[in-house]
C-alpha cells in the first residue's frame, strides 16, 4: 500500500490541537465512531442528520424562550430526534 501524504498511514492528521482521522483507509479504522458496528452509507447519512439536528437544538438554546409553549415542545421534539439518531448509532448502550 503506498504511503499516505497526509498522515503517513498513520491514520492521524495532527493538527495540534483535536487530532483529526484521515479519509486514507488507516483513518477510517483509527477513530471508531461506530461502536453498533454498522458500516456503509447509512452511518453517513446518520451522521450528517445527527449533526443537522444537534445544529436545530443550538439555535433553539441560543434563543432561549423557555416560557413559550412552542419552544419548549421544538425543544423535546429536537432531543427525542437526537435520542432516536444516537440510539440508531449504538450510542444507547
Amino acid at each position: 500500500m503506498p504511503k499516505c501524504k497526509k498522515c503517513g498511514n498513520t491514520g492521524i492528521i495532527k493538527t495540534g490541537n483535536n487530532d483529526l482521522p484521515c479519509d486514507c483507509p488507516a483513518g477510517i479504522t483509527v477513530f471508531s465512531f461506530n461502536p453498533a458496528g454498522v458500516e456503509g452509507p447509512v452511518v453517513n447519512e446518520l451522521l450528517n442528520e445527527l449533526q443537522q439536528e444537534t445544529e436545530k437544538l443550538l439555535a433553539l438554546l441560543t434563543d432561549r424562550q423557555p416560557g413559550l409553549r412552542s419552544w419548549n415542545e421544538f425543544l423535546g421534539e429536537r432531543l427525542q430526534k437526537l435520542h432516536f439518531l444516537a440510539s440508531d448509532l449504538g450510542f444507547d448502550e
